[in-house]
């Protein structure tokens, strides 16, 4: 059975030189793991989405290693293979990839693949020892299934056709020699006796797809795929089902036996909650005990076992497990405090903060709310007014005891109920119902204003129990508000821009422009901004800038927000709903929708994310931001979200450094304006801060621009450094040929 190890600490380490975002839950982070590979009992490595991990203790502590890394490519990391504590393999996709390292996983190095075949989805790598190994996947450029074959420790690779099956299917690679070996892909599984050069199709039966393969010997292997076991005792002369019917109505994933009779597979029920399962067989496969199932368990996607007692296992939303009996018992060595859809996420300060949304329960959503007061170590659920299939969207606090939200009944459309609290979130009340529900602001715990549709504002003066309307002058849809003072705010929506210097008693509409606004945020009552999301899904939008309390907006930036927070003048950080980027999806690296501006607004630079972040955002200063997603992703930063050296300057609009085309392929344009004559120098540095280049040359005022050849560098992000004089600006490169 299953239990969860409520005292075990995760000591989550980094090789990076700066603190991005982190993992607050779960733990050791979120993204779903493919695959795994333990050379010891100790020392074993997890890959997955965006995701290299690695623990030399057994899975008590994890290592987040080279974050930076899969950011040149999908993210998508799909199998790794080590032969031993030094030398390992990563291999994924799309585009396809591999990446290799020397040192145990510190640094990893893209290995340059000069050949048309390179497996780009349902990637398996398997290496006998180091010099020899082998890729198998799917080439998405030949529509068919290839095998690369290397001798000389990935200096060459040879490509060998497997089989012509589309890349719906999965498959799995074993060899237990430098010549013998089986993979299994769609329902075939094929058997080679000289090192990959020739298949020959041991099985083509059944209607079941095959999704992974086994060898304990040359002659005792499994097959698991759609509950399905396949056993044979002779190489693969022949293979026989194995009987057992607590197998039905599974997709098993992946295998792992410890001798010819004791094993596990791993997988998942075939409904529409996939609960995780773990099987173990003591006959070699006859028949199956399960060991894991329940509601706490999220499908497997993995599993191995080093020795006769010692196993792993691990899947989606970044579960881990451990047994130490066999596999008669697993422990759930992940923590997860919940796996709620958080849409939104609140810190009065450095401490205390709030994140709420809902639990999809596969019938209805459960409404949610978590407390921390420790800064997002520890976090605790909070008891909510019963309101049946529905969730928060919105809260909102003025002091540590006093909070609001929002809760939308049914996931689209219905009623919206406002509940508050005014002991921290102990006691929560339902104070009203219907359909103003946009936005939600209060200047203390007795004023504020809620916003809606048609144009709709209403005031309170008793902290949310009675409403009184305002005056909007507009039937527009409104869907941002704030106050910087009792008197002073500003409401953004459907191209109309509202301010009052009256507390709401009448608004004034100011020049907005005819786009839809999404988020307004004024950090005093000169400098504000609005900015409006891509409203077509090509990485778009808008953001307008005002530096005299919006008497006049300036656009500024053809690049839009789903919301943006600033702490002052030059920096701040907006959210996308997408996680396609600046100047739309083919210039920008992927899977990030958070970015960080230094200069107002004027340009922005992507931060590295581990997630998307579907839910919202907040920071409480320069350093402490929290962000929260679905699967109950909570991600936190120390130090404002900056990954390198990149964040760490403060510039002022003059000074601005940009290149084009970004991403780009062997030379880039680097322009940027000098505010003077000036001696420049452009440091080039790669993502673990290396200097690769310096150019230097003395340049008179104005705009400028100089051409840098990548020369044969390898893919990846690099930084520009300007020093000219008392001006410094710094900006980002993505080498992608």
């Amino acid at each position: 059975s299953a239990t969860i190890l409520l005292t075990l600490n995760f000591l989550l380490l980094t090789t990076f030189s700066f603190a991005q975002w982190e993992w607050q839950n779960p733990l050791p982070q979120g993204n779903s793991i493919k695959a795994l590979s333990f050379i010891d009992e100790n020392n074993g490595w997890a890959v997955g989405w965006n995701t290299i991990l690695h623990t030399s203790d057994g899975g008590s502590s994890w290592q987040i290693q080279e974050k930076e890394i899969v950011n040149y490519f999908d993210k998508m990391l799909l199998d790794v293979c080590f032969t031993d504590a030094l030398n390992g393999w990563v291999a994924g996709g799309m585009p396809g990839f591999i990446l290799n390292t020397e040192d145990g996983g510190q640094t990893w190095t893209n290995i340059p693949y000069a050949g048309t075949k390179l497996p780009s989805s349902k990637t398996d790598v398997f290496f006998i020892d180091q010099q020899t190994g082998w890729i198998l996947g799917w080439a998405a450029s030949l529509d068919s299934v290839y095998i690369l074959c290397t001798t000389d420790e990935g200096l060459t690779w040879d490509e060998h056709t497997i089989c012509e099956l589309p890349a719906t299917y999965d498959g799995g690679i074993y060899f237990v020699n430098n010549m013998k070996g089986w993979v299994v892909w769609g329902k075939k599984i094929m058997h080679t006796v000289d090192g990959g050069t020739s298949w020959e199709v041991q099985y083509n039966e059944g209607s079941g797809k095959l999704n992974d393969i086994f060898f304990i010997d040359s002659e005792h292997g499994w097959a698991v795929g759609a509950g399905t076991v396949l056993v044979t005792t002779n190489g693969g002369t022949l293979w026989e089902p194995s009987s057992d019917t607590s197998l039905t109505g599974t997709i098993l994933t992946s295998l792992s036996f410890s001798n010819s009779n004791t094993g596990c597979i791993g997988g998942y029920y075939n409904d529409e909650i996939k609960n995780g399962i773990i099987f173990k067989t003591n006959d070699g496969g006859v028949t199956w005990e399960n060991q894991v199932s329940g509601s706490e368990i999220e499908p497997i996607y993995c599993l191995t076992f080093e020795n006769e007692s010692e196993g792993f296992a691990a899947g989606d939303g970044g579960v881990m497990l451990k047994a130490t009996n066999g596999g008669d018992d697993w422990d759930i060595i992940s923590s997860c405090v919940t796996k709620s859809d958080f849409k939104d996420v609140f810190f009065l300060d450095a401490d205390n903060g709030w994140a709420g949304g809902g639990l999809d329960s596969g019938d209805v959503y459960i409404p949610s709310v978590f407390n921390t007061s420790d800064g997002g170590i520890n976090w605790v659920e909070q008891d909510l007014p019963v309101i049946e299939n529905s969730y928060l969207y919105k809260i909102f606090f003025t002091n540590p005891q006093h909070g609001w939200s929002f809760v939308r009944e049914n996931y689209i459309g219905g009623e919206v109920y406002l509940i508050s609290t005014n002991d921290g979130g102990e006691n929560w009340e339902l104070q009203s119902s219907g359909e103003i529900g946009k936005d939600i602001f209060f200047t203390n715990s007795l004023l504020g204003w809620r916003i809606g549709e048609n144009g709709i504002i209403q005031k309170t003066e008793d902290g949310g129990w009675t409403w009184s309307d305002q005056l909007s002058g507009t039937d527009r849809n409104l869907t941002s508000v704030i106050f910087i003072a009792d008197e002073t705010g500003w409401i953004a929506g459907d191209s109309v821009i509202l301010h009052t210097s009256n507390g709401g008693e009448s608004w004034e509409e100011q020049s907005s422009g005819i786009y839809f606004w999404g988020n307004i945020f004024f950090i005093d009552e000169q400098h504000g901004w609005v900015v409006g999301p891509d409203l077509g899904g090509y990485g778009s939008g808008k953001t307008m800038r005002t530096m005299d309390g919006g008497q006049t907006w300036e656009e500024i930036n053809e690049f839009g927000f789903h919301e943006v927070v600033f702490f002052n003048a030059e920096n701040g950080w907006g959210r996308t709903t997408t996680s396609l980027g600046l100047g739309g999806g083919g210039s920008s690296p992927p899977v990030t929708n958070i970015y960080k501006t230094n200069n107002g607004g004027l340009t922005w630079q992507p931060q590295s994310m581990p997630v998307l972040i579907e839910g919202g955002f907040c920071f409480t200063d320069a350093n402490n931001g929290w962000a929260v997603s679905d699967n109950g992703t909570i991600l936190h930063t120390n130090n404002g979200g900056a990954s390198g050296f990149e964040e760490q300057e403060v510039q002022s609009p003059k000074s601005v450094i940009w290149n084009y085309p970004n991403p780009f392929t062997t030379s880039t344009t680097i322009e940027y304006e000098l505010q003077q004559l000036a001696r420049v120098q452009i440091t080039i540095y790669n993502h673990l801060g290396k200097q690769i280049e310096v150019i230097e040359k003395t340049q008179a005022e104005g705009l400028q621009k100089v051409v840098w050849h990548s020369g044969n560098l390898p893919n990846g992000v690099y930084y520009i450094r300007l020093q000219a004089g008392e001006q410094v600006a710094s900006g980002k490169m993505v080498l992608m040929r």
